[in-house]
């Protein structure tokens, strides 16, 4: 990915703003608004209201943008590229798929998901200095802004039982050893972030526990394999795209598991007798704010 400076934006390899070919007109960012949707009601027989749960709506980010070139078919080439990129054709046939479009703000770097919307130029006599200025739009996923730098940890098993033996069995047993290993991590951001859990095997019946969330997984992965949650998506996909969202565990809500701000503690266990089976967690920090 490429440095973005100060008041730069990107979306699918494509840079526009401060000091670029595709620059932002004076006032022209606007980041939209989270609309809160309220489950308040009017409190039967009695003054006031009464809450419920609130949420908040994804708000649209959107641009006035010149594109302002030194002459009309690099004016139009540049023009190509972006549109390009808002058409999004590979995602936009995808459910559930977003992209992720990075900012530099303050001298930091962070990005927003969702997806292109509308994109719509005006053509006059300027295009023959070429200027070619217009307007665009970006529906985001969520309302939260997350740190473009990804942290992680790696989380193996420490052998603690030599497993044992059920009888009556079938001859020749086989035993395997289960194991845990805690790791406590610090989450920056003010806001609690989405994660991926990466289980590389082979283990059998690995499960993954932080802090108000747990994934059991009823299943087992052999050497090569290894399963992603990721609870941005809900999605829990073997690395040949298999689903195994149908071997989870009753509490295990992927949708609704995040990293919370601050230190926690993440335990990770399942059997493997190799010792070889691993979970690498990974997040952005998330904020409220740009």
């Amino acid at each position: 990915m490429a440095d973005l400076a100060n008041k730069q934006f990107e979306l699918a390899g494509v840079r526009w703003g401060l000091g670029l070919p595709i620059l932002v007109e004076d006032g022209g960012f606007t980041p939209g608004v989270a609309d809160p949707r309220a489950q308040s009601v009017a409190r039967p027989m009695g003054d006031g209201s009464l809450f419920g749960v609130d949420y908040f709506g994804a708000p649209t980010w959107a641009w006035n943008f010149g594109v302002n070139a030194t002459t009309e078919g690099d004016a139009l080439d540049a023009l190509a590229g972006l549109t390009t990129a808002w058409r999004n054709n590979a995602g936009r046939v995808a459910p559930g798929s977003s992209l992720p479009l990075r900012y530099s703000l303050g001298g930091r770097t962070r990005r927003v998901y969702g997806r292109p919307r509308r994109i719509s130029v005006s053509v006059d006599n300027a295009i023959d200095a070429g200027y070619i200025p217009g307007v665009m739009d970006f529906e985001l996923e969520d309302h939260l802004h997350y740190d473009d730098d990804e942290q992680s940890i790696v989380l193996t098993l420490v052998n603690t039982s030599s497993g044992g033996w059920v009888f009556p069995n079938t001859f020749p047993i086989f035993t395997s050893g289960s194991g845990s290993r805690q790791g406590t991590i610090a989450v920056d951001g003010d806001a609690p972030a989405h994660f991926q859990a990466v289980i590389q095997g082979p283990v059998s019946a690995p499960s993954l526990v932080g802090s108000g969330w747990a994934f059991d997984l009823s299943s087992s992965l052999t050497a090569g394999q290894s399963v992603t949650v990721d609870t941005r998506t809900a999605t829990v996909l073997r690395n040949d795209g298999a689903s195994l969202a149908g071997a989870l565990s009753r509490r295990s809500k992927v949708g609704r598991a995040r990293l919370k701000a601050g230190g926690q503690e993440l335990v990770f266990t399942g059997a493997d007798s190799t010792g070889s089976a691993r979970c690498t967690v990974k997040w952005r920090p998330a904020n409220h704010s740009l």
